[in-house]
């Protein structure tokens, strides 16, 4: 069940990535357990890529990181990227925005899903920390690729939820 529900996963991907170039549309998805639904709305602006994490329902496109729906009041937004690590952050909360609001709920080996520029890369949460809000995020640079989630801590306003995950091998 698992297995084909990742292979419509990709496929979908693989197809909505290639309708955005097609069509001036921003795909918003709404995912329920075997169906990834999609909501056409006007959009500006081109989107890169997504990011798709089954346990918390978190199914978003991912903006270049100049672009103006790159920004965390609309987006999941990337606030890094370079060829070996990409920090992406979300709201919490109860707002419509609010896409890490249950990235709390995360645990060591859940998968994490990123399509940037049509390739797939899966990651696997290494480790979940609180530290201070401050406008940084402090973590080991890794020599593999990895990918840093982050969002306001779900019990304390002026602290930050960070998840650190490693990119998969095949």
């Amino acid at each position: 069940m698992v297995k084909k529900f990742i292979i419509i996963l990709i496929i979908a991907l693989f197809l909505s990535t290639t309708n955005y170039n097609k069509v001036s549309n921003k795909i918003n998805k709404s995912v329920s357990r075997n169906k990834i639904e999609y909501n056409y709305i006007e959009q500006k602006e081109k989107v890169i890529g997504s990011i798709f994490i089954e346990k918390i329902k978190v199914n978003n496109n991912l903006y270049d990181i100049k672009n103006p729906y790159n920004n965390v009041d609309k987006n999941v937004t990337i606030l890094y990227k370079d060829n070996n690590t990409i920090v992406l952050a979300a709201h919490s909360g109860t707002e419509k925005v609010s896409y890490f609001k249950n990235l709390n709920k995360l645990k060591a080996n859940d998968e994490v899903i990123v399509n940037i520029n049509n390739k797939i890369d899966r990651y696997i949460v290494e480790d979940i920390w609180e530290e201070e809000k401050n406008g940084t995020i402090n973590f080991k640079k890794e020599e593999k690729e990895q990918l840093i989630l982050t969002t306001c801590s779900p019990d304390n306003k002026k602290r930050q939820l960070v998840v650190s995950c490693t990119k998969k091998e095949p």
